[in-house]
Formats: C-alpha cells, structure tokens, sequence
C-alpha cells in the first residue's frame, strides 16, 4: 500500500493536467460554437439576397405590366422608343444611370425608400398577322374576326432594383400591340 506523503505527491503532479485537458476541451468547443455561428450568419445571409432577388424580380414584372398598359393606352409618343441600331445595351451598367432609359412609378409598391424602376422600348417595326392566328383575333370595335391584323412590334427592357438596392432583376419582353387600337 502506499503512504501518504506518496498519495500526496501522485495528486499534486496530475492537477495541472486536468485544467489543461479541460481547457483544450473549452477552446475546441468554442473554435465549433464559432465555425456554426459563422455557417448560419452565412446562410442569413443568403436568404437576404434570395429574398431581395425574388422581390425585384417582382418589381420589374410590376414595372413591365405598367409600361406594356402605356403602349396600349397610347400615351407614349415616338420619342419613346429606340431604333433597332441605336437601342442601348441592357447588360452595360451605364445604360441603366443614363438618358438612355426612362423612370416609371408603378402603384402600390411605397415604402420608407422607393424601388428604382428604369425602361426602354426598342421599337422593331411593323408586321402583319394572317392565317389561323390572325382569325383567332377578334376586333373588339365591331365583333368582326380578321382575316390578317397589323401589328407593331416592340421590344421592352425593364430593371427593377429592390427597395433595399441589394437585389436587382432584368426582364426582356417581346410585345406585339395594334398601333391604332
């Protein structure tokens, strides 16, 4: 058996070990509770951008559905549109800041800091529909189905940039309107 002063000598050299493991133990399990932090903030992150994404995409669909109603409408005059050749680029970053496009308010969409909607038509002449698409188009002026309807066509380019500015969608769109309707 051992004495004592032998007991007492074998405690006193494992003390400091224990504190040792058990602090490695804590800086491992912080390093951990640290890398799942920086994971999930990562993820928030994500989300944000995906969220801001899907709202501008949203927007620009808003923005595309209000300028497609002024075509329709009338209210746009020959000055809005672009020529084939001189139509700017969407995919340039200073086509969206400069004179090349136009602003346009779209209703119900305020909030503390207002979504940038900005648009251009290139204008891409006339046509005329004939055979069975044009007979499914019915004249609503006086009931008649015809038998060959002209058209114009335009091109519409719509960027819309999320309220927050973070997320921001194009939307290209191929419209086909009857210029005197």
């Amino acid at each position: 058996m051992m004495t004592m002063n032998k007991m007492a000598g074998h405690r006193r050299k494992q003390g400091g070990a224990a504190l040792l493991l058990a602090l490695i133990i804590l800086f491992v399990l912080t390093l951990l509770g640290i890398s799942s932090l920086d994971g999930a903030l990562m993820q928030n992150r994500m989300a944000q951008a995906q969220r801001e994404g899907v709202v501008a995409l949203e927007l620009a669909d808003a923005a595309l559905s209000e300028v497609e109603a002024r075509i329709r409408a009338g209210s746009l005059g020959p000055t809005d549109f672009h020529d084939p050749d001189d139509a700017p680029d969407p995919f340039d970053s200073d086509t969206w800041t400069g004179n090349s496009t136009q602003t346009i308010d779209v209703e119900g969409f305020e909030s503390e800091r207002s979504p940038e909607y900005r648009y251009f038509i290139e204008d891409l002449g006339e046509a005329e529909i004939t055979g069975s698409v044009a007979s499914s188009v019915r004249d609503f002026r006086d009931g008649n189905q015809q038998s060959s309807v002209d058209v114009r066509r335009a091109r519409i380019v719509v960027m819309a940039r999320s309220n927050h500015g973070n997320g921001k969608r194009l939307i290209e769109s191929f419209y086909v309107y009857e210029p005197d309707a």
